[in-house]
Order: C-alpha cells, then structure tokens, then sequence
C-alpha cells in the first residue's frame, strides 16, 4: 500500500462485463474470463475491480474516478451510447470481441471469418447443401462477423436460403426455441450453424425431446469451443 501512494498508483485494473441485465449470468460468457484475467492481474502484482454494466454513465469517468492503471471491456455491442467515450480514456484499454479501432485500445478474440469457413468447408465435405444458421442480433460485432462469413460462404456456393435462417441471443434458451421451429418444419436443414456453443446446446436439447436424432436427422455445429 505504502508503495502505491509513493508511485501514485492504483494497482488497480478495471474490468466491465456489460449486458448482464440481458443474460442468465451462468450463460454469460464474459465470466469465463474472469479466471484468467485475475490470474495474469495477481502474477504482475495488480488487483482487479468489476464493474456492473452501466448505461448511463461515461466509462471515462469512472475509470478516471476509481484510478484504474488499464480496463478490459467484454460484453460491448455496437448501439452502446458510450462507444466514444472509450476512445477518450487516457490508460490501456482492451476489448473482447469488439474490433473498437481506437489507437488507445487493442482487440483480444478469435478469427471469426476464418473460424466459420473452417466449419462451414466441414459441413460442405461431409455432403451437406441445406445448411441452416441461428444467428443473433446486428448489435453484435462478433455474431454479425460470424453471420457474414456463413452467408458469404452460402452465397458462393449458390445454396442460400433465406428460410433456413433462424434468430437466436447468445442463450441456451433461444437455441431451444430455434430447436422447436426447425422439429416443425416439413422442409428441415440437414445442419444447422451456431453462432455460438450455448445456442448450439439449446437447439440439441430441443431436437432430441423431438425425437430427432442427431447427426443422422440434422447436424449442429456450435462457435465457442465450450
């Protein structure tokens, strides 16, 4: 402490996980971070403070209010009000899943382009045409980098169909609702692309109560690696 006040320094990295309000915080898949971030904190010597998401308020003032040395922003979508705002922040700034493209901030995620021709190459080899997607709102960044290479890839190929198009939020529960549609329909998708593992696990709980078999009636494949 006493070393802190002599440096006037916090020791302090910040640490928001936004749209909680919006998820069951078990499906939330910022705090699979978490681990991780106070891991790499604690070995160099810094403490972590969470923040609760906030809409209201500039992200520049409270990391200025609370002294943080750095922030990792994980949650971010593209209608968020304070977009900004995170590019004033005077200290290092990292965000997950979010290409902000601010010189103050770096990109920490996967190559979703990339990640998704790979499944899609796959589901393409394996003999599939009537490849379906459970897709998630425009606000995100991620899921609408995911969507794009899916539907790149379909448009290529001459096989997209707009009916095999289904719209999900990140949830195991709309997977589930997606899940019910697709048992409904007289024309199914032999597969269907997740945007994301939960949904995928969604969609495969409903088949079965369906009494679809998996892969033998429709394929699921899933983003995430959970």
């Amino acid at each position: 402490f006493a070393k802190k006040l002599a440096t006037n320094k916090s020791g302090v990295l910040g640490v928001f996980i936004l749209g909680r309000e919006e998820l069951n915080i078990s499906e939330h898949f910022g705090f699979r971070f978490l681990e991780g971030i106070l891991d790499s904190a604690n070995k160099k010597g810094y403490d972590i403070t969470l923040f609760s998401s906030s809409n209201n308020t500039s992200y520049k003032k409270i990391c200025e209010e609370k002294r943080v040395e750095g922030v990792i922003f994980i949650g971010l979508r593209r209608d968020n009000p304070f977009l900004e705002d995170i590019a004033l922040i005077k200290v290092p700034v990292a965000v997950i899943d979010f290409e902000l493209g601010s010189l103050n901030s770096v990109y920490v995620g996967s190559d979703n382009k990339v990640g998704v021709e790979k499944g899609m190459e796959y589901l393409w080899d394996m003999g599939h045409r009537k490849i379906g997607v459970l897709r998630v709102y425009k606000e995100s960044d991620v899921g609408e980098k995911r969507y794009r290479a899916y539907r790149e890839f379909m448009e290529k190929k001459g096989i997209y169909n707009p009916e095999f198009e289904f719209m999900g939020d990140f949830t195991k529960e709309s997977g589930y609702l997606c899940g019910e549609k697709i048992a409904k329909m007289s024309e199914r998708p032999t597969a269907l692309f997740c945007l994301s593992d939960l949904m995928a696990i969604g969609v495969m709980d409903s088949l079965k109560k369906n009494l679809l078999a998996i892969p033998n009636d429709i394929s699921i494949l899933g983003f995430d690696n959970i």
